[in-house]
């Protein structure tokens, strides 16, 4: 920081104007070469096609809050989704319609989530969300997610044919495990439920 306060008017001499603008284009190419390694730290954490993270973005920020929900003793939920039919859609209709699909799913997650939910697409049509809240409460926001996302398809008469399918894990602070049991444990609930509402079954979430 360059402070000049002063009464008078200074009458600068050419090396000091000189020295200043060396100065000032210092200033500026730091700033510039800032502005681009925190562009690539938000590149290298964030899903390109929805926004949201991506797998490292969720092992970063879903490490921390683990760690957090131990030292303050919080609950939390972990939710798996997928969207149904995507092979389908993609052989059918194409993969930009595929994409249309995923978009409205991110769309539908970052409307229903709060925004210090850690929402994660960890494959094609993969996403997971991280969130603090009473055990009851996370079924709420899966209804919230299939709600909206429901909403935005009904504009999209392609995606008729693509519901989603979740499952979710319930932890206690005092209980953590790690993000890939959690991703493990609600990928096979969310099968589960995929697989009963073909069948007309359905299991129930796992809680601890």
């Amino acid at each position: 920081t360059i402070c000049v306060i002063d009464t008078k008017s200074t009458d600068y001499q050419p090396l000091q104007i000189e020295l200043l603008e060396q100065l000032r284009d210092l200033i500026n190419a730091d700033l510039k070469m800032a502005f681009a390694y925190d562009k690539i730290k938000t590149l290298a954490l964030t899903d390109e096609l929805t926004g949201v993270c991506n797998r490292r973005g969720l092992q970063i920020l879903g490490d921390q809050l683990v760690k957090d929900a131990k030292r303050f003793d919080l609950n939390f939920g972990f939710v798996y989704l997928d969207i149904d039919n995507m092979k389908k859609l993609n052989d059918t209709h194409g993969h930009n319609a595929g994409d249309d699909c995923i978009i409205a799913l991110a769309e539908a997650l970052k409307y229903a989530c709060r925004e210090n939910d850690i929402i994660a697409r960890i494959g094609g049509d993969e996403f997971v969300v991280l969130l603090t809240c009473a055990d009851d409460k996370v079924e709420l926001v899966c209804d919230r997610i299939e709600t909206e996302y429901n909403r935005i398809r009904g504009d999209n008469e392609l995606l008729a044919d693509n519901p989603i399918s979740y499952g979710y894990v319930y932890r206690s602070g005092l209980h953590p495990i790690s993000l890939d049991q959690m991703i493990e444990e609600a990928d096979k609930l969310m099968y589960k439920k995929k697989h009963g509402r073909k069948v007309g079954e359905f299991e129930e979430p796992f809680i601890e």
